[in-house]
């Protein structure tokens, strides 16, 4: 037997023009991955499309915003179970990873900000929640929370570890009851990352910072890995959480 990692990547904006989808492609040789959660695909309709390297999946209710999806590698094609596009904001992945007895459900969202109304909030966590009431037994919950968790506290250690970061913010507190209501762990707390280099999303002048996007799973001993990649070619505000999962396979 050999190991093998698969990694799985939250988040990044889809490309919209044959010139940026050139470009991101080029970047992603250069890092390893397997699957892709996609925020802010500002495509309308949905659609599963056939490139050279990659199955993509996405869905989109509103010109030029929101939209989620999913770049899958073609190794992982005859995997796929199916996706799902629930709204602009949730989509689903159910897919057989390799190794692994039971099926997995990926669920990318792109969660409203904390400037959005609370009933807008509202309606996303209670769609997000029936989303959850419905996968598969394997769960990864990736994407743009909007959100910071903070720090663990008292009664959350199955939730948050000990690599907490920053000041919870009121989202923050709708996704650590999203976390405990369905047995999931933000993964990002779990494994240590200098805290200077923690942060997944910064605003358009560079001067805030802050850890918005998360790998959240009921199944946490089953990642050996998350981290941040501060290392991308692809012009973005947002840095990459990866998510890595070894597996076993037969030698030839």
């Amino acid at each position: 037997m050999k190991k093998k990692a698969l990694y799985c990547h939250s988040k990044l904006p889809y490309a919209k023009s044959q010139e940026r989808l050139t470009e991101l492609e080029l970047a992603l040789s250069n890092i390893k991955w397997d699957i892709l959660g996609l925020s802010e695909v500002r495509r309308l309709g949905e659609s599963i499309e056939d490139h050279n390297e990659y199955i993509l999946y996405y869905k989109g209710e509103t010109k030029g915003s929101y939209g989620v999806g999913f770049m899958v590698k073609k190794y992982l094609e005859k995997s796929i179970e199916e996706f799902k596009g629930i709204s602009e904001r949730i989509a689903v992945l159910n897919i057989h990873l390799p190794a692994y007895k039971h099926k997995w459900s990926i669920i990318q969202m792109y969660a409203p900000t904390e400037q959005h109304e609370e009933s807008t909030k509202d309606r996303f966590y209670d769609q997000l929640s029936i989303v959850l009431q419905e996968t598969n037994k394997n769960v990864m919950v990736i994407g743009d929370f909007n959100g910071r968790i903070g720090t663990q506290r008292t009664g959350e250690d199955n939730v948050i570890d000990k690599f907490g970061f920053g000041r919870r913010t009121k989202n923050g507190e709708r996704m650590i009851v999203m976390a405990f209501e369905s047995n999931l762990a933000f993964m990002n707390s779990f494994f240590k990352i200098n805290t200077k280099k923690k942060w997944t999303w910064q605003s358009p002048d560079g001067s805030y910072k802050n850890e918005i996007d998360y790998i959240a799973t009921n199944k946490r001993k089953l990642l050996q890995n998350v981290n941040i990649l501060s290392q991308f070619n692809f012009n973005i505000n947002h840095r990459m959480v990866r998510a890595t999962k070894r597996y076993r396979t037969e030698k030839k």
